[in-house]
């Protein structure tokens, strides 16, 4: 009796060792499901500092970009307000030009029509039937040209009560239970056999349990970075998005502005080739009238100097048939290109000679009055040819520097679209290599949850059966340890 007594009391000691251990045991693991959620709670923080962090970051750069795009915009509008300026500065021009020539146009046709009155009488002077045959001695016909327990009874109760209300329940782990029941129903047993075997079994089913706990940690772990990553690959993925869809906008913008400058360009082209033409046409016509006048101012001077000698027959004169104009007016030149005709004298009555000077000098005045009428126009048409010729040099001035100005704005445009294209294809690429990672880890964590949320969604079940078979079999190893 007081060696039965021994060994329960041996047998109690024992127990309470291994509620001991037990109690350890559950402490670690609460340690460290309490270190586990600070973890996470701190990788949750860190993600959320990490997304501000990159989400500043970007900000930074739009603002930089920004400030790039505002300054480069301030320096295109104050070149466009250049060119608007020089714009109206040729507008204007053109319009003085316009009007300039309006009122020299409507001058010229006046003259035009008093110079033909002027020539037609001229004609008929020379043309009549008192000078006629003097003039075909003297002069031929002239023609003028014109712009992813304590007993075994006690043990096999205990294991017997436990396998009833675990049921069609029990999970894997059960077999031990099974084992040790086949063992204690067994005759002749050795209880320190059966005993090894329980401390085998709950050995392995702390084993077992460990490897459960590492792997739910690993699970939660693993899915928790693979959240983490794939919201940072989304929200890059998103601002690349954007960044391109920004230089998309840029790029058409740019090519917008770039054709209407070449446009302007183009028109100003036009405008300076019309001018050109139209400049070209006004020194032609300067040359004709110039031509004209001077060819009418030498057959004048001729038929003065002709007259000269019949009225003053006494005086030498040297008849000049070349101006400075060489045209060709005479159909024939009989005479040399100067001429010094010697006049023999003759003896008139005085009375005669007297009539035949004052009716001479009055021919002779209106002969000298059309020469300085020509000589009189060809000094207006130098003057307004030189002035003509000065605002069409000032207008190719600005012309020109408003087209460089613009040529300039269109390499700036150009070289600004070519950086956007750049960039964009930058963007594009990045972008989709963000998404062909963001696919791999969406993959992955497809993966994850295959080979994870059986164990997540039974972890509570199978440690709870553990802890109970684990707790049945120590009962029952003190039940046989007090049979002893």
């Amino acid at each position: 009796g007081k060696s039965e007594g021994i060994g329960e009391v041996k047998g109690m000691l024992e127990v309470q060792k291994d509620e001991l251990k037990e109690e350890v045991v559950v402490d670690d693991k609460e340690e460290k499901k309490e270190l586990n959620i600070f973890e996470e709670l701190m990788n949750a923080k860190t993600e959320e500092k990490e997304t501000i962090e990159e989400t500043v970051a970007d900000k930074i750069d739009r603002l930089g970009a920004l400030k790039v795009s505002l300054v480069e915009k301030k320096g295109e509008l104050k070149d466009a307000k250049n060119a608007l300026s020089k714009d109206f500065d040729v507008l204007q021009k053109l319009s003085e030009t316009c009007d300039a020539k309006t009122k020299e146009w409507d001058v010229r046709e006046k003259s035009r029509g008093e110079e033909l009155t002027a020539i037609g009488e001229t004609v008929k002077i020379l043309n009549s039937d008192e000078n006629l045959g003097l003039f075909k001695k003297a002069l031929p016909s002239p023609s003028l040209l014109q712009l992813g327990g304590a007993s075994r009874r006690k043990a096999l109760s205990v294991l017997k009560s436990y396998a009833a209300s675990m049921g069609s329940k029990a999970v894997g782990n059960r077999t031990t239970v099974d084992l040790v029941m086949l063992a204690l129903s067994s005759k002749g047993v050795d209880f320190s056999s059966v005993m090894s075997m329980i401390d085998n079994m709950t050995v392995l089913m702390d084993q077992e349990q460990k490897n459960d706990d590492d792997k739910k940690d690993y699970c939660n772990k693993q899915t928790f970075e693979t959240k983490k990553k794939t919201k940072a690959l989304r929200h890059k993925i998103q601002n690349l998005e954007q960044a391109v869809l920004v230089q998309e906008e840029a790029i058409v913008a740019t090519q917008s502005e770039i054709e209407e400058l070449q446009k302007g360009v183009a028109e100003l082209d036009k405008s300076v080739a019309e001018s050109t033409d139209m400049r070209k046409k006004e020194h032609e016509e300067f040359q004709k009238v110039t031509q004209e006048q001077g060819a009418t101012k030498d057959v004048l001077l001729m038929a003065k100097d002709r007259l000269y000698q019949f009225y003053h027959p006494d005086m030498t004169t040297t008849v000049s048939t070349t101006g400075p104009y060489d045209l060709g007016l005479l159909e024939e030149r009989a005479a040399p290109a100067l001429v010094q005709v010697q006049l023999h004298h003759q003896v008139e009555p005085p009375e005669f000679g007297s009539a035949k000077a004052v009716q001479g000098n009055g021919v002779l005045t209106m002969l000298e009055g059309l020469v300085t009428e020509t000589e009189k126009t060809v000094s207006e048409a130098t003057y307004n040819e030189k002035e003509s010729q000065k605002l069409y040099e000032d207008m190719l001035a600005d012309a020109a520097a408003k087209r460089e100005a613009d040529v300039k704005a269109i390499a700036s445009k150009q070289k600004a679209k070519a950086s956007a294209e750049s960039e964009k294809v930058k963007k594009s690429d990045s972008k989709k290599a963000e998404k062909e990672e963001l696919k791999d880890v969406e993959q992955y964590g497809t993966e994850l949850k295959e080979e994870c949320t059986w164990l997540l969604a039974n972890y509570e079940t199978r440690k709870t059966a553990r802890v109970q078979e684990k707790e049945t079999l120590v009962e029952a190893k003190a039940a046989l340890a007090g049979a002893k």
